[in-house]
């Protein structure tokens, strides 16, 4: 605690600013950056910055570091951030799916998904991705961040102020307890999602505050079109077939399992492997019409007899994001070029 009080003495708000710019723009700094943000705010509160003048650079710091990540995204490191954006959670089912989200919602959805923990480190990258126009996505960005930076503003100077009425001798104190239950809590929030244990430290990288640990255990409803019906099968591989399972996998890797699915009308098709369960998902376009589902699952070829039905899925049994190691098969239909 003296150590981290003794660098925000050295440093300051110039300390703050190159790290939440670095974490900003993407690279994955193993420090709350909402523990960075209250201790600001805590400083402001004992008269050691100015508040405006801290909000103002902290806020120029995340909106460039947000602006750099995502036109690196657009171009110079779009391959890695796809190809490597898996080993902290972004995956790239997870970006599609964020992408479209932000396609749909526009500035306030990409403000909303900025100031949402959980999301915030996808939205970025996604928006890249997708191409999202920059008149777009930097008001979004700027919106989403101004009103994150007020939140924890204004929880870390009425805290510090609570705080310094009681026996705590420096409001900085209750930081690292407030990192150590953020992580704690963010690793239960992933197992009740069924979720990897990177992404929770990734989240906690992200937020760690109280008001921001409530948003991240609300389970954000699935980003597919409104414009889709989806239904999950889940069963496991009968004993003594896992080879004919791991050629079928590759089967429908290949390019005749994905002319079935797009002359069945699929929009979507995965296959997931966890702990000896098999979880299907497949989509396609909402008619009203039950037959496409129907006519799928009674395809012949597409069920091997080796795949053993145990029960119908729900959303609660897809993890969100998808975990990369589990994904053994994903196809999308290409969207339709706009006109």
């Amino acid at each position: 605690m003296e150590g981290l009080q003794a660098f925000l003495d050295a440093y300051g708000v110039a300390a703050a600013c190159a790290i939440m710019l670095v974490k900003a723009a993407g690279v994955p700094v193993p420090i709350p950056g909402d523990v960075i943000l209250l201790a600001t705010a805590a400083r402001a509160a004992e008269g050691k910055v100015a508040l405006w003048f801290a909000f103002a650079v902290l806020l120029a710091a995340l909106i460039l570091g947000g602006a750099l990540q995502f036109w690196l995204a657009r171009g110079p490191a779009r391959r890695v951030v796809v190809k490597y954006g898996q080993r902290i959670g972004l995956t790239e089912q997870r970006l599609e799916r964020v992408a479209k989200s932000v396609r749909k919602g526009g500035l306030l959805g990409i403000g909303v998904a900025v100031l949402t923990p959980g999301v915030r480190s996808a939205v970025v990258p996604a928006s890249g991705l997708a191409g999202i126009a920059w008149r777009l996505f930097l008001p979004g960005l700027a919106l989403g961040s101004a009103i994150d930076l007020a939140l924890h503003f204004a929880i870390g100077y009425a805290g510090s102020s609570i705080l310094a009425t009681i026996a705590v001798p420096s409001p900085l104190l209750i930081i690292p307890i407030l990192a150590a239950l953020g992580l704690a809590a963010w690793l239960l929030i992933a197992r009740r999602r069924h979720a990897s244990r990177t992404l929770a430290v990734n989240a906690w990288t992200q937020a760690t505050c109280p008001v921001c640990l409530i948003l991240g255990s609300v389970r954000v409803p699935s980003e597919s079109s409104a414009g889709e019906d989806t239904r999950i099968w889940i069963g496991r591989v009968a004993r003594g077939h896992e080879a004919d399972h791991a050629t079928f996998i590759d089967w429908l890797n290949g390019a005749e399992a994905e002319s079935v699915f797009r002359r069945r009308r699929l929009t979507e098709y995965l296959v997931l492997d966890r702990a000896d369960t098999i979880t299907v998902i497949f989509k396609a376009p909402h008619t009203g019409d039950p037959r496409i589902m129907i006519d799928f699952l009674r395809y012949p070829g597409m069920w091997p007899d080796y795949w053993e039905f145990e029960r119908a899925g729900g959303a609660d049994d897809v993890p969100d994001p998808l975990p990369a190691e589990a994904v053994k098969v994903h196809w999308r239909r290409a969207p339709e070029p706009a006109r």
